[in-house]
């Protein structure tokens, strides 16, 4: 049980990267075109 929690816990930051990254490139080039 430990273990499983473990490796979803790891998991995470690659989840929120995917997430958070494009986001902030997107509003990078909306700055840089304005």
């Amino acid at each position: 049980m430990k273990e499983q929690v473990r490796a979803t816990v790891s998991k995470v930051p690659e989840i929120t990267l995917a997430f958070w990254v494009p986001r902030f490139v997107f509003l990078g080039v909306l700055v840089a075109n304005t």
